[in-house]
């Protein structure tokens, strides 16, 4: 399970993603990869020609877990938006 511990989260595998502010973005870095960023400025993971983790720290099953925890977190989000009250 992806846990949450002072600025970083804890992998299942024990492997630590550093997050400042638990903020993790992503963005395409290229036609071939994803930058994956912590913090406003912390890059946490990329793959633009074909390396998978920051400089191979993040196996591909960390990879999925990281992007499952997002989508969930999104997914969130999104029944509180729907539910949001519109103000003018």
């Amino acid at each position: 399970m992806f846990k949450d511990t002072d600025d970083c989260y804890k992998l299942s595998s024990g492997n630590i993603v550093f997050a400042n502010c638990h903020y993790i973005g992503l963005a395409p870095k290229d036609s071939e990869g994803w930058e994956i960023a912590g913090g406003y400025d912390q890059i946490v993971s990329y793959d633009s020609i074909g390396n998978i983790g920051n400089k191979g720290e993040y196996t591909k099953a960390e990879l999925v877990e990281i992007a499952d925890y997002m989508i969930e977190l999104w997914g969130k989000f999104r029944r509180d938006a729907s539910n949001h009250k519109e103000e003018i």
